[in-house]
């Protein structure tokens, strides 16, 4: 409630000049929790100046951040490859507006390190495959056909909740296995970067 709010000023956001930076804009926190997100940053703190206690702004920055963009590294491929996160919402009210500190923690499926090598990988991909003259009909055709051919499913791994990593995009690539999940998005990531347009769309299956 507005009355639990801690007023205390260490936790605002502080430039160089030592005042707290905060936006009243959803789409503009979104875009710098997208550019932390990318990073994998796992401690994530933003802040909100609202004219109401907004108990779903936090969730809905999150949406905003995991917004399909068009950017392979965005959109769809971050919604999908991280495991979880808590948030915490504190600050203080003056007058009629409300300065909120919005703190987050991440649990992702990979590290920066291991997103770094997936993006060196792509690019090997896509010279392998010698995609450039040729078009989106035959760029889809050759990524499917390079998945099927070098992508298994992990029958090991497809029961075991503790294992994350049969989601990832890293497992498709370097493992050569993964669950649906993880070759899923290896073509979201191949299509986008040929500049081909495409969505994860997640379902059920089997009943």
């Amino acid at each position: 409630t507005p009355e639990d709010l801690d007023r205390t000023v260490q936790e605002k956001a502080v430039q160089s000049d030592g005042e707290p930076v905060y936006h009243t804009s959803v789409a503009e926190l979104g875009d710098q929790m997208r550019e932390k997100l990318v990073s994998r940053e796992k401690q994530i703190t933003l802040y909100y100046e609202g004219s109401e206690y907004n108990q779903d702004v936090m969730t809905d920055i999150f949406h905003e951040a995991v917004r399909h963009t068009g950017v392979p590294d965005e959109g769809d491929y971050l919604r999908w490859q991280y495991a979880g996160w808590e948030g915490n919402m504190s600050g203080y009210v003056e007058g009629n507006t409300y300065f909120l500190t919005l703190s987050y923690t991440f649990t992702y499926y990979t590290t920066a390190q291991q997103e770094a090598e997936v993006d060196t990988a792509i690019s090997e991909i896509r010279n392998q495959l010698e995609l450039a003259g040729k078009d989106d009909y035959d760029k889809l055709q050759a990524i499917y056909g390079y998945i099927c051919s070098h992508v298994t499913y992990d029958e090991e791994h497809a029961d075991d909740a503790d294992y994350k990593r049969k989601y990832t995009v890293h497992a498709a690539i370097f493992d050569h296995t993964a669950v649906c999940q993880g070759y899923a998005l290896l073509v979201y990531r191949l299509a986008l970067e040929e500049g081909i347009d495409c969505r994860f769309l997640a379902g059920m299956g089997n009943g």
